[in-house]
């Protein structure tokens, strides 16, 4: 019954990040919405999984800093390391790849997990419509190659809403991304 209990936490914080707390114009919006719907709130919620994340996992409890801060979990910089401590294989190879390359070099601008994925309305990441939609993403940055990528058979039918076919992660990986003058890029 605690409030603090991991299946309790983020109905604790959905009192001022929810609905209600975004109607007192309290920070954060109805983000608890987003993660009750996400792949870490249906575990946490729905299956009464205790190893999925909550609101504390990404945020921390009592160390709470807002993202702007170098300190915060979730500041840019911190981004691969918080989400690595449940994801580390993940970690490993986006540390290794261009993105994160990046990130370590103090790039503001370089994608991190959340640029793909989001914050709280994670989803997961076989599911076909997921697969068409990041195409998006990744064209927000990659302008360019969005546009010719349009231009092919693939980009086409992934217009159509089809994934059934190749998309930029099936050519370029999806996390140890690599430019194509690297040897060990799948697009060398």
């Amino acid at each position: 019954r605690s409030r603090t209990y991991r299946l309790n936490v983020m109905r604790t914080c959905a009192q001022c990040h929810g609905a209600s707390g975004a109607e007192q114009g309290r920070p954060g919006g109805n983000v608890a919405a987003l993660f009750e719907d996400s792949i870490h709130g249906r575990a946490l919620l729905r299956s009464g999984l205790t190893v999925a994340p909550s609101c504390v996992s990404c945020h921390g409890a009592h160390d709470i800093a807002p993202p702007n801060e170098a300190a915060s979990k979730v500041n840019r910089a911190n981004v691969a390391a918080t989400c690595g401590a449940c994801h580390e294989g993940i970690k490993r190879q986006y540390l290794g790849g261009t993105h994160g390359a990046l990130v370590q070099n103090g790039d503001p601008r370089a994608p991190v997990c959340v640029d793909c994925h989001s914050a709280h309305h994670i989803q997961r990441a076989d599911v076909e419509q997921w697969q068409v939609d990041v195409i998006r993403e990744g064209g927000n940055c990659h302008t360019d190659k969005l546009r010719t990528y349009r231009d092919t058979f693939h980009g086409k039918v992934t217009e159509l809403g089809f994934a059934r076919v190749a998309t930029c992660a099936n050519c370029h990986g999806a996390h140890e991304v690599l430019p194509a003058s690297n040897p060990a890029s799948p697009v060398s």
